[in-house]
């Protein structure tokens, strides 16, 4: 069970890294195909949403469950 433990606490770091760098690409992508004008207020409105999903990640994590075994 420890190893189990260990070896998923391993792996959750490199997932979130990876899939930071797929989401860092594609916000690259995103902000390449909008005018040049509106740029700004796009990466705003992407690190905002980006902001906030990572929150609502980061609490849905974080609270224990109802019946959850600690």
């Amino acid at each position: 069970m420890e190893r189990e433990r260990a070896r998923i606490a391993l792996l959750i770091p490199l997932a979130v890294f990876t899939l930071a760098a797929a989401l860092a690409v594609f916000i690259g992508w995103l902000l390449h195909q909008v005018p040049h004008e509106a740029a700004p207020l796009a990466a705003l409105v992407l690190t905002l949403g980006v902001t906030a999903a990572g929150f609502i990640a980061s609490y849905a994590v974080s609270e224990p469950r109802s019946g959850a075994q600690q």
